[in-house]
């Protein structure tokens, strides 16, 4: 009789837990579209604009993929502007838009703590970048697991779309492969590559410099590989992890803030200057870790670098063009003259291997 009044008790609790746990908000997942996604209930709509995600209130969500190993959806994520305490953990989530003009996810004037759990990837439209994080909004990814970011034509892989700045980036964690859209070629301006990290290439209609870095850190044990998109006809190479990559006359970028500090190891390869029209000077490589290339404008600023990462953490390579190759480690290259190398490490740092500049390598054929 004992036993059986324990039992019943037991189960009784047991039930009254599985109860309050059903009831608690966002406590079991809802699927919306090609994704699961658990939050606070009311938090978020799906379908306006078509296929989209979208995060309407400040909170704590995780997005996994609806269909357990799905390779990838059209369906995308956009976090509304002005929010700014939003945390998303990305659990094995794949967004490709890249056939389209629209960015897989785009936070643009939002506040965002990304925690990242196993593998992730985000490829982005044209002109779009891979995780759109423009002037304005700001950044920070947590956590163990890997990011994809791609663009696939002119935007920053994590920054800002086509011609835009790179916001308030900091990567404290995870693996991070962040790839720059290369400048598309329409036979004339052509466009400048997007950094991998920071600002995107520009777009020659535009009369502007190419995007700035926005300020970028990377901390913790984070673990980066950054690569600038190309740019094609008299398009410049963004850089590696900095600004974009400019357009004939008009400037690159500025390095607005860089800062490592990793135990990890960041490897930053600066785009090159593809295709380039027959007859012309061709467009500059960008830095591994700087400022975009340009043909003939004024070359972005590269001065507010800072690492205090081991040298032997940091590969940093830049990009070639018959305008001039990219620094390792400075500014993009510009009308034939190869970018200015610095180094920004303080006096006195360990150094268990030499810092990497860009080789001299000839220029594309």
């Amino acid at each position: 009789m004992f036993n059986r009044y324990i039992t019943n008790r037991a189960l009784a609790l047991l039930l009254a837990a599985l109860f309050a746990f059903a009831l608690a908000p966002g406590a079991l997942g809802v699927v919306q579209g090609a994704f699961d996604i658990t939050g606070t209930l009311g938090g978020w709509t799906y379908g306006s604009p078509a296929n989209t995600l979208t995060i309407t209130a400040n909170g704590t969500y995780t997005i996994t993929m609806a269909t357990p190993g799905a390779q990838s959806t059209t369906d995308r994520i956009v976090v509304e502007s002005g929010l700014t305490d939003v945390n998303i953990t990305l659990s094995g989530v794949n967004i490709d838009v890249s056939p389209s003009n629209y960015c897989a996810f785009d936070m643009s004037g939002a506040t965002v703590n990304l925690t990242l759990q196993g593998d992730n990837t985000l490829e982005s439209g044209t002109n779009c970048a891979g995780l759109h994080v423009p002037g304005g909004a700001k950044l920070t990814i947590y956590g163990s697991g890997s990011l994809s970011a791609t663009s696939a034509y002119g935007g920053a892989g994590i920054g800002g779309n086509s011609g835009e700045d790179g916001g308030d980036i900091t990567i404290t964690g995870g693996t991070i492969l962040a790839i720059g859209g290369d400048g598309d070629s329409f036979g004339n301006a052509g466009v400048g590559g997007g950094a991998g990290i920071g600002g995107g290439g520009l777009d020659g209609p535009n009369i502007a410099p190419s995007g700035n870095s926005g300020s970028i850190t990377i901390k913790g044990d984070a673990t980066v590989e950054a690569t600038g998109g190309s740019g094609a006809d008299s398009g410049d190479g963004g850089a590696g992890i900095g600004s974009g990559g400019s357009v004939m006359v008009q400037a690159s970028g500025d390095v607005i803030s860089i800062r490592i500090d990793t135990s990890g190891t960041v490897t930053a390869t600066g785009g090159s200057n593809i295709d380039p029209i027959p007859g012309t000077s061709g467009g500059g490589g960008g830095a591994g870790i700087g400022s975009g290339g340009t043909v003939l404008g004024v070359v972005g600023t590269a001065d507010n670098i800072k690492i205090t990462s081991s040298r032997n953490r940091i590969i940093a390579i830049g990009g070639t063009g018959i305008g001039g190759n990219g620094a390792g480690i400075g500014t993009g290259g510009r009308n034939g003259q190869a970018g200015t190398e610095i180094d920004p490490f303080p006096p006195g740092l360990p150094v268990s291997g030499p810092l990497k500049p860009a080789p001299d390598r000839p220029p594309p054929p």
